[in-house]
């Protein structure tokens, strides 16, 4: 993969669409793209094999803007963090299907990850330290997102009948909260580590 790019963008310099200053930019755009596309068709054809495909579909479009605005729990490599993943949306497909929740548990359980999500976004990164103003940022468009989706939660589950979709919205919140805890818990391990060898 790492071979395919730079012979792209080694053509896209002679042709003069860009300088060689700005290749390693391109270069890391062209990556996240492609991981990010790689990840999108993964979800999708776990949900093909879980039978639910529409769960599957409205995890993504839920938990994605949220979990690029708030943050959380990132593995050291790019293969640890694509099995997680992986596994992380086969849970909630799961979760969606399998689940057999009360009107009033789900909504105690929402408003726990809610006021969760709220409180701990963004959670950074070792690799991605925030700046003040990134993280307020990334505070208020991960809150606007929040209130959004739950907004979307409750008309869905005044007008739609099938379940599963809402349950689906409902794991989107339950993951991101356990990613935003893991995440936290891993920077103050870290910032401690670091602390004692210092």
């Amino acid at each position: 993969m790492e071979k395919v790019f730079n012979r792209f963008l080694q053509k896209q310099i002679l042709y003069g669409n860009i300088t060689e200053e700005d290749k390693e930019i391109y270069y890391f755009g062209l990556k996240q793209t492609v991981i990010f596309f790689i990840n999108v068709i993964t979800s999708i054809i776990v949900g093909l094999l879980m039978k639910s495909v529409l769960e599957a579909i409205i995890i993504l479009l839920f938990f994605i803007p949220l979990r690029c605005s708030a943050g959380g729990y990132h593995t050291r490599h790019r293969t640890s963090c694509y099995i997680l993943s992986t596994l992380m949306v086969a849970g909630m497909i799961w979760g969606a299907k399998e689940s057999s929740w009360s009107v009033i548990s789900m909504v105690l359980i929402s408003i726990i990850c809610g006021t969760i999500i709220w409180m701990l976004c963004p959670v950074e990164d070792e690799n991605k330290p925030l700046c003040e103003l990134e993280c307020k940022v990334y505070r208020k468009r991960t809150r606007v997102i929040l209130l959004l989706e739950m907004l979307f939660m409750i008309l869905m589950s005044v007008f739609l009948e099938n379940k599963s979709i809402i349950l689906a919205i409902e794991f989107v919140f339950i993951g991101l909260t356990v990613s935003l805890v893991l995440g936290k818990l891993k920077n103050v391990f870290n910032s401690k580590k670091n602390n004692e060898e210092s």
